[in-house]
């Protein structure tokens, strides 16, 4: 048998000659024999302690292959036809072995064969790990009348002044954490280009913002460097126009009575919405 190993001290798989085969190894090279046990093993050969034949999908044998896998739990063996006794079926053209695939014939074959299986490869396949999500960055859910946003840009810059600036909105988010957290879809902030992260536009999308704490808007700064932009884009310049606010509503300005001022440093606010803050009594400046 041969053992094949990953890094120094770790094996992956076990291959285990079982017959003779004077057809294959007289196609093979010395250098890719060396890479296949020599000997043929004298025991008996199961799997999951049944015969081989009893594990294989009689599917797979009707295909008349150059292998065929049983599957056991999380072992899989990967059984190799022997050229020389079932050397008719590999003679065959692909056309031919497709029309007897849909009879018992090519299986006949193999099972009739004194030894049907050259070589058998034998893997443990670890079951995936179940992600199950901490919990930590579940959108929670509302408690108390929360504030409706027509512009989502909009509700970015009240999410900035609440998380980031006054600590008020919770939890304060963290892209790093959110992405290494069981459950949390996959991806590297670091490696995110230059386009929004749809789980985190969706964590901020959903995210309920009790309408009391409108009160506690008296100023917005509109900066491309802004925490709440980086938490969607972490590599994001501010060169482009991926969170500039467009139109402002009456309802989007009602509940914020005491916002006083919107610092529009990176030049976010359009037209429309720029009117909408000078109409409600709100200094922009740019």
């Amino acid at each position: 048998m041969r053992v094949y190993t990953k890094g120094d001290d770790e094996a992956s798989d076990l291959s285990i000659r079982l017959a003779d085969d004077p057809d294959w190894r007289g196609s093979k090279s010395p250098e890719l024999l060396v890479l296949h046990p020599d000997s043929v093993f004298v025991g008996e050969f199961t799997i999951g302690g049944e015969d081989p034949f009893d594990t294989v999908p009689e599917s797979d044998l009707r295909i008349g292959p150059v292998f065929v896998r049983a599957e056991v739990g999380p072992w899989e063996s990967i059984l190799f036809l022997n050229q020389t006794e079932c050397g008719e079926i590999r003679t065959m053209s692909f056309a031919e072995r497709f029309a007897k695939s849909s009879t018992d014939e090519l299986a006949r074959v193999v099972r009739q064969a004194t030894h049907p299986f050259r070589e058998v490869i034998i893997g443990f396949r670890a079951p995936k790990p179940v992600n199950t999500s901490s919990g930590k960055w579940e959108v929670p859910a509302a408690t108390e009348p929360v504030l409706e946003f027509a512009s989502f840009p909009f509700r970015l810059a009240i999410i900035e002044e609440l998380m980031f600036g006054q600590d008020l909105l919770t939890p304060r988010f963290d892209v790093h954490d959110f992405a290494r957290d069981p459950g949390t879809p996959s991806f590297d902030p670091d490696e995110i280009g230059y386009e929004s992260i749809p789980a985190v536009r969706d964590w901020f999308r959903e995210l309920p913002i009790p309408t009391r704490l409108a009160e506690h808007v008296e100023t917005l700064v509109l900066d491309g460097g802004n925490d709440v932009y980086l938490q969607l884009i972490p590599q994001w310049d501010g060169e482009d126009d991926s969170f500039d606010i467009e139109d402002l509503t009456a309802d989007d300005l009602a509940p914020f009575t005491r916002l006083r001022a919107v610092d529009d440093i990176g030049g976010f606010l359009g037209p429309r919405a720029r009117a909408a803050l000078i109409d409600h009594g709100i200094t922009v400046s740019s």
